[in-house]
């Protein structure tokens, strides 16, 4: 064979290797992007994490003191003769540098309203328009270490209890609605506060929960069930898939004296991914765990410490007539949500207020 068609063989060999390389890493490439989309189109509820879920007693499972109780136990809302209504945010904002603007990472306000009614009570909550997610599209380039990706929609719940001490019962119906956007773009091309006018994907679904909470004012025992099942539309092929979580939350809170209370959760949650329709897939199941110690120096001060999964929390909320103010942080959480390990920027911050009305 001439050298000038041995040395044609070799380089076509040599491409040929080349473009198989690149194609495997196109594909790994692929595939890793894919995953990292899909955990932000998983459940994300930091936005049921309130004020008093942190400040109080790390878990509302078992204190029915708030309007907002029923987002983890339908049967935990107080029993009142006035309605009651509260508001909860959450946020982290990023700081303005030079001629930049504010960026508004995490975005939700939660409102809610319990009602007295002649037997038990009914509470609503719902999400304002659009405050269902986080946005980084105006992110420059290396700034942050988090994916760039916005997500928008809402929520509504309606929950019903009946009982008192020593037990009380209820069962709850949450529907939600999210529209997930992402930008392949380099963020510096990217006109500020611009995002893509189509969204990638439209997941729905809603909750059913069913909860207890029994015992004597001074030691109190909550259990809830609940399932979640969701549906999502792949934009523009129209490809549909499903999912389904199912949660067990068990919770304690002990008063010795009437200035001071601990309390414990523990949460497992089974889901599964998103699949086609009759799919059987593999699930995973998490454990988590929160505790708490509340400390009411005043009758009208209290504060907390304690842990939620792992990470430290704070909190305290003052009680004044009619009027109840509150603010909670949680420390290091903020990767949990964007499922990116940040090191800047990493508390997520809680304010809230209960009010009586008459």
């Amino acid at each position: 064979m001439p050298i000038a068609s041995r040395r044609c063989i070799v380089r076509w060999k040599d491409r040929d290797g080349a473009m198989r390389a690149l194609a495997i890493f196109a594909v790994a490439l692929l595939t890793l992007t894919s995953a990292a989309y899909a955990w932000n189109e998983e459940y994300q509820d930091y936005q049921h994490i309130t004020t008093d879920g942190l400040g109080s007693a790390m878990t509302l499972s078992t204190l029915p003191e708030s309007p907002s109780a029923f987002l983890f136990n339908p049967a935990a809302m107080p029993g009142s003769i006035f309605p009651r209504i509260a508001h909860n945010h959450s946020a982290r904002h990023f700081p303005e540098e030079g001629a930049e603007l504010e960026m508004d990472q995490l975005d939700n306000d939660y409102e809610s309203v319990v009602l007295p009614l002649p037997l038990g009570s009914v509470g609503w909550g719902f999400t304002l328009a659009d405050e269902h997610g986080y946005d980084y599209t105006n992110h420059p380039v290396g700034r942050f270490p988090y994916k760039r990706e916005q997500v928008k929609g809402g929520e509504t719940c309606i929950a019903y209890s009946v009982g008192s001490y020593p037990i009380s019962v209820g069962a709850s119906l949450r529907k939600f609605s999210r529209e997930h956007y992402s930008a392949n773009e380099p963020a510096s091309a990217l006109p500020a506060r611009i995002m893509p006018r189509f969204a990638d994907s439209l997941v729905e679904g809603e909750d059913h929960s069913f909860g207890v909470l029994a015992g004597l004012p001074w030691i109190r025992l909550g259990y809830v069930t609940s399932r979640t099942d969701a549906r999502k539309l792949q934009l523009p092929v129209g490809k549909e898939t499903v999912s389904r979580q199912k949660e067990k939350r068990c919770g304690w809170r002990f008063n010795p004296v009437s200035w001071i209370s601990v309390s414990g959760e523990k949460t497992e949650l089974a889901k599964r991914p998103f699949a086609a329709e009759g799919t059987r897939t593999e699930g995973e199941t998490k454990i988590s765990r929160g505790r708490s110690v509340a400390i009411r120096p005043f009758p009208i001060l209290e504060v907390s410490f304690g842990d939620l999964d792992g990470k430290r929390a704070w909190g305290c909320k003052l009680v004044l007539p009619a009027l109840t103010l509150k603010y909670s942080e949680i420390k290091d959480f903020l990767n949990r949500i964007v499922g990116s390990a940040g090191r800047f920027f990493t508390d997520v911050h809680y304010c809230g207020f209960d009010l009586t009305l008459w």
